[in-house]
C-alpha cells in the first residue's frame, strides 16, 4: 500500500498499472489516473487498518485515508478499503 502511495504522489503511473492485478487492470484508465495523480499535493498516508498481508497470507485488505490538496489547494481525503492478492510471490492491487 506505501509504494502504491508513492507511485501516487511522484507520478509513477506504469508501477501503478503493473501492481494492480491482471484480472482488474482492464477497468482503470491510465490518462485519468496520471491526472489524478500529478494535479494533487500528496501530504501523507493513514493506515487505518489492516487484515491479512502477512508473508504466508495469499489475501490482504488496507483501510487507509490518502490526505492530498486538490488542483484548488483545497485539502481532500481518500478513504478507501483496498483488496490484494499474492501471486508468485508479489502482491497486487485488486
Amino acid at each position: 500500500m506505501r509504494s502504491r502511495y508513492t507511485a501516487y504522489a511522484t507520478g509513477a503511473v506504469d508501477y501503478l498499472l503493473r501492481t494492480t492485478h491482471s484480472s482488474t487492470r482492464h477497468l482503470h484508465d491510465r490518462p485519468a489516473i496520471e491526472n489524478w495523480s500529478r494535479g494533487c499535493r500528496w501530504q501523507k498516508l493513514e493506515i487505518v487498518s489492516r487484515e491479512g498481508g502477512q508473508p504466508k497470507d495469499k489475501r490482504g485488505k488496507v483501510e487507509f485515508k490518502a490526505h492530498y490538496l486538490d488542483e484548488n489547494d483545497q485539502p481532500q481525503i481518500h478513504h478507501e478499503l483496498s483488496n490484494f492478492v499474492k501471486e508468485l510471490g508479489r502482491w497486487y492491487f485488486i
